[in-house]
């Protein structure tokens, strides 16, 4: 800032702790703020004074900004949807308006709002990647790969586009298509740290059991990604593979804090936890993935464990009968069944539902428990293998 600059903020300023209801005085300052590259006073001034701003739709849009550019998207939704409802056609409102939603997770808002944009002119490498995004969270696959090939045509060497394309083809099948990892690679050629790369890799090389390469690009994921729970989840299967299981725990740990609405994440830190002998903290990761769906045969299947573990037989089997009920082939209430069985006394019975459960078509993750809780031996009869 130029020592003319600085001298007029403080100019107006002072004139403002005279006047300190002067509209057009705190617009000016809020304009002058902008300009001298203080986006923190801007932003302070513009929480202020919300009121004063009302009726500029040019300062409101800026107000936004820095609303999103602070990491308060709702407070920045609220703003550019009245934005929106005058100017719907403008482009730089509904993209920010359906970056905002986004992030959000209100995916299908989101893409409503960038719907008119997508094709033309205005169909950009940003909006396509957004559109994408926005698809690949709604689950609409093949659509988002649209919009990716769209975005490739154009630009063949987009790392992020390429990246997550990668991703999204391992999402969209229960196989392992190869070009995964030659899309992941080109993009990590451009971009050494392409964060869905990284998660493609990663989920590629757990699928493969590839132990050098998961603990390479796992370790790389969360060290170039912090806030990324998918790359800890990753991380914590890597360590949950190696039998690091107290790393385990940590990384599970971490997932759940970026990502505390993946029930997923959840059963894998609640498995975890029965792994280290952690019975209440493995309780409490399956309460809370019952918390957010009541409607998932593994969250019941899971607290069925625990209850077994815990004595508590007549709750165990009522939650073994909703697991079953809402999903005949889960894996862990045919285990805490399994439990029960040993508990029971029928040693013979236990052991030939654990076979069948372990001979059955499981993921590779859930797999992985069932085996490392065997192998622990919560049976307390022969390990099964």
């Amino acid at each position: 800032m130029s020592a003319e600059t600085l001298k007029k903020v403080e100019r107006f300023e002072s004139f403002l702790k005279q006047d300190p209801s002067n509209a057009h005085l705190i617009k000016d300052l809020f304009k002058l703020y902008l300009e001298a590259k203080l986006p923190e006073k801007a932003y302070a001034i513009f929480q202020k004074h919300t009121v004063v701003f009302a009726q500029d739709d040019g300062l409101l849009f800026q107000g936004a900004s820095l609303h999103m550019s602070h990491g308060d998207f709702a407070g920045a939704v609220e703003l550019l949807q009245t934005l929106h409802s005058k100017h719907s056609q403008e482009f730089g409102i509904a993209f920010n308006l359906a970056y905002s939603l986004f992030y959000l997770r209100d995916f299908l808002s989101s893409q409503k709002t960038l719907a008119p944009f997508l094709t033309g002119d205005t169909a950009t490498p940003s909006v396509l990647k957004l559109a994408a995004r926005n698809s690949h969270f709604l689950h609409e696959y093949t659509t988002a790969i649209h919009y990716l090939d769209q975005l490739l045509s154009q630009t063949p060497d987009d790392a992020e586009a390429l990246g997550m394309q990668a991703l999204i083809l391992l999402d969209s099948t229960e196989d392992m298509p190869a070009s995964v990892v030659e899309l992941a690679e080109k993009a990590l050629a451009i971009d050494p740290n392409q964060h869905e790369a990284l998660l493609a890799l990663s989920q590629y090389a757990l699928a493969q059991k590839d132990i050098d390469k998961i603990l390479s690009t796992t370790s790389q994921a969360v060290t170039a990604h912090p806030q990324s729970g998918r790359a800890w989840s990753y991380k914590g299967q890597s360590d949950m593979l190696t039998l690091n299981l107290a790393e385990a725990e940590k990384s599970l740990d971490k997932a759940t804090q970026f990502m505390v609405d993946h029930i997923g994440t959840w059963h894998a830190l609640g498995w975890t936890c029965l792994l280290n002998d952690k019975i209440e903290k493995a309780y409490q990761a399956f309460q809370a993935a019952l918390d957010l769906d009541r409607n998932f045969g593994e969250s019941h299947g899971g607290m069925a464990i625990i209850q077994v573990l815990q004595g508590q037989t007549e709750d165990a089997e009522k939650s073994i009968r909703r697991g079953l009920g809402l999903n005949p082939d889960g894996y862990s209430a045919r285990y805490a069944k399994a439990l029960l069985l040993e508990k029971a006394g029928k040693t013979q019975d236990a052991q030939q539902l654990m076979q069948e459960i372990l001979s059955s078509d499981l993921g590779s993750e859930a797999k992985m428990f069932i085996e490392l809780l065997n192998n622990k031996s919560l049976l307390s009869s022969q390990q099964l293998h």
